[in-house]
């Protein structure tokens, strides 16, 4: 498990991790997020889907995907959290 000196870290870091599960198990929400214009609305459409963390947080589940995840990964967008919900679709 990842560890953080703040207690809501870990938390918020572990909700970025589970909505990028459910990217990429929901084909719908992969797609609104590849249409979304910037990280701030990829953000707001993870709030919508029940779903609480930062951009900083996303950067950090990313780096704790396994090998097998990070092989799934398609060229992609250099934006941070598509490139993670990328990840983790494809």
């Amino acid at each position: 498990m990842i560890q953080q000196d703040e207690g809501g870290a870990e938390m918020s870091i572990e909700q970025a991790q589970a909505f990028f599960e459910k990217v990429k198990n929901d084909e719908d929400l992969a797609k609104r997020l590849s249409e979304a214009q910037d990280n701030e609305s990829k953000l707001e459409i993870a709030r919508q889907e029940g779903f609480e963390f930062e951009l900083e947080d996303a950067k950090i589940a990313k780096d704790a995907l396994t090998e097998e995840g990070l092989e799934r990964v398609a060229a992609g967008s250099q934006d941070e959290l598509l490139y993670c919900a990328h990840k983790q679709i494809h």
